[in-house]
């Protein structure tokens, strides 16, 4: 028997998928971003948005629906804004310098790491500094937020609540800072452990199994 339908799942709710808009985690973080977007896409200016590595997806996902289904003027969203040239980071500058103090032709969207924010304050960026109108960091689940986010995946896919005990649920908090990307590898991980361990219920000592395999000596 598979480790999904072990759990009663139908299909790994912690995989790389795509999520349908109706199963999508709405965090308090990510609604704040997408007040920001919402924002942004109405005065059409710079924003910048930055994230520890593997949170980019929510990010793409929010603005790419915001260009779609608003039907708004030029949206360009450029992602891994980190490694972008001083010379690229320029031609951006003259791009929207180009009438940009008297109308605002298009929006532009930045994604990074938080290096980006480094990057984009040295003294050769500062006219393009400048013309930011939203900054915005996505710090990923807040502390409550992990047991929510775990659950509604699961329950996503058929699977019961009470998959992982409380005490996992601690755990994977833990061991995940919020971090999204994380927190999906360690259960996935879980799932496969806790299947072979013969656990209908996902407790601590499955999570420590599988923050093992995630970090090998």
């Amino acid at each position: 028997m598979t480790p999904l339908a072990y759990y009663g799942l139908s299909f790994n709710p912690f995989d790389k998928q795509p999520v349908r808009e109706k199963d999508r985690f709405l965090s308090a973080n990510l609604k704040e971003m997408t007040s920001r977007l919402d924002y942004l896409k109405d005065s059409r200016g710079i924003g910048v948005f930055t994230a520890s590595p593997g949170m980019f997806k929510a990010i793409q996902e929010q603005v790419y629906s915001l260009y779609k289904e608003k039907r708004k003027p030029l949206l360009l969203a450029v992602d891994k804004a980190q490694y972008l040239s001083t010379g690229i980071l320029n031609d951006i500058k003259m791009l929207m310098s180009h009438g940009y103090d008297s109308l605002n032709c298009f929006t532009l969207v930045l994604c990074g790491e938080p290096h980006l924010n480094s990057i984009l304050r040295r003294p050769v960026h500062e006219a393009l500094r400048q013309r930011i109108t939203v900054h915005y960091n996505f710090v990923g689940l807040g502390d409550s937020e992990v047991a929510e986010y775990i659950a509604h995946k699961i329950t996503c896919v058929g699977g019961s609540r009470a998959i992982p005990d409380n005490a996992a649920l601690s755990a994977v908090h833990s061991h995940s800072n919020g971090n999204p990307r994380l927190i999906d590898n360690l259960m996935t991980d879980a799932l496969t452990l806790g299947s072979q361990m013969d656990k209908k219920t996902i407790d601590a000592e499955v999570i420590l199994a599988a923050v093992a395999d995630q970090n090998p000596m």
